[in-house]
């Protein structure tokens, strides 16, 4: 790796630790080439600013994971082996990758959907649409067994990310994942689903 593409992986991943524990909101430019160790100058000749950087940076993080829990969601299997591996994926990721995960879901909303990636990458998409093809239902019920679903299993993560569960989420994995099967067995969709 040639000198200049060395900067650009410790400005990303400077900016990603730092945006992971500070947000993007209290994290400057001259923070991150600080912490990357190179000038503010090399930091623009890479990104045109801050916003740019974590832009690309959140891109990068989202479609990395959103690979993997497609794969999850799409198994050849019943419904509920399927969000079963979905959440030990989840719970996989986040300690292979604590920091781009923290970094994707503490800042998520600093951007607009829209702007960033397409269904096929944007995970809410992918779980509603993963939903609907295991369980079907309308459409506004399926966001909102999604929104349960990811509230579900995303809690414990920040819980661990902020020292309030000592043992990383993985250790409940299936546990979580029974947790979730059973919510979602006594939501209308699965009764509708099966008359």
């Amino acid at each position: 790796m040639g000198r200049p593409e060395k900067k650009k992986g410790a400005i990303e991943s400077a900016a990603l630790a730092l945006f992971a524990r500070h947000g993007l909101a209290n994290v400057s430019i001259k923070a991150i080439s600080v912490a990357a160790g190179v000038t503010e100058g090399a930091l623009y000749r890479h990104y045109i600013s801050k916003n740019a950087l974590a832009k690309a940076l959140f891109i990068r993080e989202v479609e990395q994971f959103s690979s993997g829990l497609t794969e999850a969601m799409c198994l050849d299997a019943t419904w509920q082996a399927r969000l079963r591996e979905a959440v030990r994926f989840i719970y996989a990721y986040y300690r292979a990758h604590q920091i781009g995960y923290a970094f994707m879901i503490l800042n998520y909303h600093d951007f607009r959907e829209e702007d960033l990636v397409g269904k096929e990458h944007n995970p809410s998409d992918i779980v509603i649409q993963g939903l609907g093809s295991m369980l079907g239902g309308d459409a506004n019920r399926l966001v909102l067994r999604a929104a349960m679903l990811m509230g579900a299993v995303s809690q414990p993560i920040i819980m661990h990310y902020y020292g309030r569960l000592p043992i990383w989420p993985s250790a409940y994995a299936d546990e979580v994942g029974d947790l979730v099967v059973k919510m979602l067995e006594s939501a209308p969709t699965i009764k509708e689903k099966k008359r």
